[in-house]
């Protein structure tokens, strides 16, 4: 498989064909407030456990090697054996911060060739300044929706048509169908301005409708958003400098 940024596939049904119902917006304000303490605490060890395991896995032979020698069906079959292990234990803790712990860390192998990618093509300031911008990206649009309080669920089916339509183009490049598209950095324009929908939709349904035990679900479901943003914003940054 290339190392193409965007072979970490998001994994939608995590959040769109599971309904969690309104558990957290019938909770008293204690409880929610204590939810969301958890669900952000969660998401900020994930994100410290992936960027310090897409360091290793951009700057090791070893963790090259493997990518490499896993190819294109190895990583989709690894990507989906993490779905599912984070579907099986979301009502389970403490295995489901475990499982986001594990799925932190194989998203940072993943993850750690495109870095490497960028590090090889325009050295460690644009990795920086992807970092820099989804970090603002994300605080913004999670400032806004719990500010604001606003329920973003009319957005879902125009964001998992856009999904579609752009992981339809990406399958069918892999048969060599509309190539340019895929490696132009208009893709990862368009993807970038789908998953900061993503984020205010997603953060929106972890204030409104996941119920206080699945706390490492919404997590993840943030974390998610964030990488496959930070991924694209990253190509975009490269494409566009050269």
């Amino acid at each position: 498989m290339r190392v193409l940024p965007g072979s970490p596939f998001r994994i939608g049904g995590l959040h769109h064909r599971h309904d969690p119902g309104n558990g957290t917006s019938q909770a008293d304000l204690p409880e929610r407030l204590a939810f969301l303490r958890k669900v952000y605490s969660y998401f900020t060890g994930t994100v410290v456990l992936f960027a310090a395991t897409t360091w290793w896995a951009s700057t090791s032979t070893v963790a090259l090697s493997m990518f490499a020698k896993l190819g294109m069906f190895g990583h989709i079959a690894l990507f989906l054996g993490l779905f599912l292990l984070i579907r099986a234990t979301a009502s389970s803790f403490p295995l489901n911060v475990l499982a986001l712990a594990v799925f932190a860390a194989a998203e940072g192998f993943l993850v750690g060739p495109i870095v490497q990618w960028a590090l090889v093509t325009d050295g460690p300031d644009v990795v920086l300044q992807a970092a820099s911008l989804s970090a603002i990206t994300f605080g913004v649009i999670t400032s806004y929706v719990l500010t604001t309080r606003k329920d973003f669920s009319w957005m879902r089916t125009a964001l998992l048509a856009g999904f579609a339509l752009l992981m339809g183009i990406l399958v069918l490049s892999w048969f060599g169908i509309g190539t340019g598209l895929v490696s132009g950095w208009g893709y990862s324009a368009a993807f970038v301005g789908l998953m900061a929908g993503f984020l205010i939709y997603d953060t929106s349904n972890v204030l409104h409708r996941f119920p206080p035990h699945m706390a490492a679900t919404a997590a993840c479901t943030l974390f998610i958003d964030i990488v496959i943003f930070f991924v694209h914003l990253l190509r975009l940054l490269v494409l566009r400098r050269n």
